[in-house]
């Protein structure tokens, strides 16, 4: 903020009085509650929609074939009752091979 800008600012403040600035913060606290309120009635109305769009496929790409970054990955998954999508294992990394990632 320049240095004329903060003038304002200060200002500005020093004109409101006690209560007016008081009535200020909490015009602004109720502005974050609002938007907070309203992001969560979204997701809570939305959520239902974008699950039964969403089905029970995952879309899985392991940056190589570890066993922690890929079988025991998607053992899990698989446990847990969704089904991965998952690309070829020749095109991913291993220790002889960097993979091919065009």
């Amino acid at each position: 903020m320049s240095a004329p800008d903060e003038g304002l600012q200060a200002g500005f403040l020093a004109n409101l009085g006690e209560r007016d600035y008081e009535k200020h913060e909490f015009g602004k606290r109720c502005l974050e509650l609002k938007k907070i309120i309203l992001t969560f009635l979204l997701t809570a109305l939305l959520w239902p929609w974008c699950s039964a769009q969403a089905g029970d496929r995952i879309l899985f790409i392991p940056h190589d074939d570890r066993p922690i970054s890929y079988h025991q990955t998607v053992e899990v998954v698989e446990a847990a009752g969704y089904e991965l999508v998952l690309p070829p294992k020749e095109l991913l990394s291993n220790a002889t091979n960097m993979g091919h990632p065009q």
